[in-house]
């Protein structure tokens, strides 16, 4: 194990040690045969006894449990991660100086300085990993970091917009249990807001590529608070009294709040952000008669604005158990008659000039050979991954 400690290099000036895990004395220590007088060392007693570093940077959160800190050392501050030998009743700590991760970070990672202590954070994180390896492997030497930070980066990121979708789907596939057609419905909000957004991107200019894509996953969960609806209410075949009205209208305000439950526990991110706020305000109007908040004009979120008008569209152009579907010109003279009271003209406007495309889509599900047509959302999100707007 002392020949092994001595062959490995750590990046930014890294060494490993082994301490008996009772004593915290140095077992290994790449300097241990040219100085002996090393073994007589215990520094590892603070580590070893899991209390606060005199910088402590992090806690790390895994299965094995493994501590990671900042401790001075006569160099400099050293960054340490701590992992237990089982079965050794020894310890493995791994050094990196703090002037060494900082001089490695600003080489590669100048364009974004201002996470720089996460990126430090990440790199101690790495070097905890490559300890296990040490734990379980320690007859074989320690595998070479080759990969990039951001190649680093790049996989963290696509893991949480992997979690992000699974959550989607989950969410959108609990509300279509509630109703037959909500998942053909969901796919078609996606589709009307997409066209809106894109024809409103030429003035507008928080619409984006990552904007239209947030606002498609975003807009199929506007009616996830209709899971805390009655079954009686919401798929009854007529039309509801007041009473049956008012309790219909809190899916918008249990669909916010159910969102913003997540936000805080997760924490802002712009894809959740605009789903709560879809959830919260496809019902308000432009004259501020709407609900849950009476909001008005522009004090109304765009994105709830955009879902707003695609909603009405899809529940005029689709037959229910309490009505038939109207057609697109009927749709579209109610539609019309709404701008400045119910929609944003602007949003109205944009509907005008995307009419035709609203029509396909409207005529394409309910025609006979519509279940094995390709989605019209795919078309659309192909457009935006293709360099559009």
């Amino acid at each position: 194990m002392q020949t092994l400690i001595e062959a490995i290099r750590l990046p930014n000036e890294g060494f490993l040690c082994i301490v008996d895990a009772s004593s915290g004395r140095l077992v290994c220590h790449p300097q241990i045969r040219r100085n002996p007088a090393l073994k007589q060392m215990a520094a590892g007693l603070e580590l070893l006894s899991h209390g606060d570093f005199s910088k402590r940077i992090i806690e790390l959160d895994s299965a094995n449990d493994p501590l990671a800190g900042a401790m001075p050392m006569p160099d400099g501050i050293h960054l340490i991660a701590v992992r237990d030998l089982a079965g050794l009743g020894a310890k493995v700590i791994a050094h990196q100086r703090e002037a060494g991760v900082a001089a490695a970070i600003e080489r590669m990672i100048k364009p974004v300085r201002a996470v720089g202590v996460t990126i430090a954070l990440a790199l101690v994180g790495l070097t905890t990993l490559l300890t296990t390896a040490v734990a379980h492997r320690y007859d074989n030497k320690l595998a070479t970091v080759n990969a990039s930070l951001e190649q680093l980066v790049a996989r963290r990121t696509e893991s949480l917009m992997k979690t992000r979708d699974a959550v989607i789907f989950g969410l959108a596939k609990l509300a279509e249990s509630r109703d037959n057609d909500t998942g053909a419905h969901l796919e078609r909000i996606q589709s009307y807001a997409t066209l809106l957004a894109e024809k409103l991107a030429e003035r507008q200019p928080e619409i984006n590529r990552a904007y239209l894509k947030n606002l498609a996953l975003a807009s199929s969960l506007h009616d996830i608070g209709k899971v805390g609806i009655p079954d009686a209410i919401l798929l009854k075949p007529g039309p509801l009294t007041p009473q049956e009205r008012q309790i219909m209208q809190r899916h918008a305000q249990i669909g916010g709040d159910c969102l913003n439950a997540i936000v805080q526990r997760l924490g802002e991110d712009d894809f959740l952000a605009m789903a709560r706020t879809i959830a919260y305000a496809h019902h308000e109007r432009w004259d501020g008669a709407g609900y849950p908040s009476g909001l008005r004009e522009e004090a109304i979120p765009l994105a709830a604005r955009l879902v707003a008008l695609a909603d009405v569209y899809d529940a005029l152009t689709t037959e229910r158990v309490y009505k038939k579907a109207m057609s697109h010109l009927e749709a579209k003279a109610i539609i019309v008659a709404g701008s400045g009271s119910q929609f944003d003209p602007e949003v109205v406007a944009a509907f005008l000039s995307r009419e035709a495309e609203f029509q396909r889509i409207a005529e394409a599900q309910s025609s006979p050979h519509a279940a094995g047509q390709q989605p019209p959302l795919a078309a659309l999100h192909a457009a935006v991954n293709a360099g559009g707007v």
